[in-house]
């Protein structure tokens, strides 16, 4: 089975995998990427049966399993101003920077695995509406398929793709003149 080429994990995901047990897995078959956010100020515990683990990603990223990446703060802020208040209330600072550098980084050809609708909503108003990949496709792709919740869903992903499309033909979701109709 080939690695799955760039995947830019968002915290919810990370935190999931761990509480699924198949983190190490994951990180073996996929190429991931976290923004320096997530990795270090969103992805620090996960709970089971009311029970609190922690979450150590150090070795992961010094053995190069998982790749951090920085972004400028300067480009968060353009980034945000790009949209309305309807998109930024659930549009967190991890996911911000997961987005700023997919958007940046077209060539690398990864996908953004999230299980917050802002993310599918966002990525059409970025002209990068197929780059969004629900949980339930990754670990399809990579040989770990299960039944997942609906929040993690292919259904959940296009459902909200779709919703962002529209926003963004309507104008809807972006300041004035960033949209589609606008």
């Amino acid at each position: 089975m080939s690695r799955l080429r760039s995947v830019i994990l968002d915290a919810n995901i990370v935190i999931y995998l761990h509480q699924l047990g198949i983190w190490p897995q994951v990180v073996g078959r996929c190429e991931i990427i976290l923004a320096r956010t997530v990795a270090e100020q969103e992805v620090l515990f996960y709970e089971i049966d009311e029970e609190r683990h922690e979450i150590d990603l150090a070795k992961d990223i010094t053995e190069s399993r998982v790749q951090v990446v920085d972004v400028v703060a300067s480009e968060v802020v353009k980034f945000r101003s790009r949209f309305d208040p309807l998109y930024l209330e659930g549009l967190h600072a991890g996911e911000t920077e997961s987005l700023v550098y997919l958007a940046r980084n077209p060539q690398l050809e990864a996908h953004v695995c999230s299980a917050d609708k802002v993310v599918f909503r966002v990525l059409p108003h970025l002209r990068l509406a197929d780059r969004g990949i629900s949980l339930e496709e990754l670990l399809g792709q990579i040989g770990l398929a299960r039944l997942l919740p609906y929040m993690y869903s292919r259904v959940f992903g296009e459902r909200w793709t779709r919703q962002g499309e529209q926003d963004w033909i309507g104008g809807i979701g972006t300041q004035r003149g960033e949209g589609g109709s606008a």
